[in-house]
């Protein structure tokens, strides 16, 4: 057995202590914490900066990211992932990697997943947000090719695993397809090869109802457009 804590100044001033022992023999009854492992001679493998005889002992809040404590379990690392959480400690400075040769470079925080974060600080200026819902693809087995407008208002969704192009309009956050499906002739791969445009002018917005398009659409093994 080994004292995991203790409260040793009220040992001398208020009395009793309150003192937790952790048996140092890990098994089925007794695991090893933070998803690690009991070796046969039970001793635990601790991994991924766990610490302590059984791995209870977690490098949170010590201002290096550990990607696998970055989970609301264990409090996003203890806020090590995020700038605006992350507190440097005597081993690890925030956002930078000191680890073997590589010392002292600006790594920053791109593993910053803590929604209160992120919800903090995500304005329309500096987060990527959907503009407008979903389209389906014809069939799941065969991937699309997408093409938007240079106004942002229209989009050509090419499938030449089965010859076929849809043309879509925006309005508002749904597209709504034009027209009916262009198909080309099977097996050709129809629609590997596309180019969209609008006609200057149509850039900024609709003005008279839909925006004129021009679309080239190359034939594969043809030699020609």
């Amino acid at each position: 057995w080994l004292v995991q804590n203790a409260d040793l100044e009220s040992t001398a001033k208020q009395g009793p202590t309150e003192t937790r022992l952790l048996c140092a023999v890990c098994d089925d009854d007794n695991p090893c914490q933070n998803g690690n492992s009991c070796r046969a001679d039970g001793v635990c493998d601790c991994f991924n900066g766990a610490g302590g005889t059984l791995c209870q002992i977690t490098p949170l809040g010590n201002g290096r990211c550990d990607t696998y404590y970055n989970t609301a379990t264990y409090g996003y690392d203890g806020g090590d992932c995020c700038q605006s959480t992350c507190t440097n400690s005597d081993s690890h400075q925030c956002g930078v990697i000191s680890s073997g040769t590589i010392e002292g470079v600006q790594k920053g925080f791109p593993h910053c997943l803590d929604p209160d974060v992120l919800d903090a600080s995500c304005t329309d200026e500096n987060c990527w947000a959907p503009n407008s819902q979903n389209v389906a693809f014809l069939s799941v087995e065969n991937p699309a090719i997408t093409h938007l407008s240079a106004n942002g208002l229209i989009m050509a969704m090419a499938e030449p695993g089965l010859d076929a192009i849809r043309v879509f309009d925006q309005v508002d956050s749904t597209w709504v397809q034009r027209g009916p499906i262009l198909e080309g002739i099977r097996g050709s791969q129809f629609g590997k090869i596309v180019a969209l445009s609008t006609l200057p002018g149509a850039v900024v917005g609709r003005r008279f109802g839909k925006v004129p398009i021009l679309m080239a659409i190359g034939l594969h093994g043809s030699g020609v457009a």
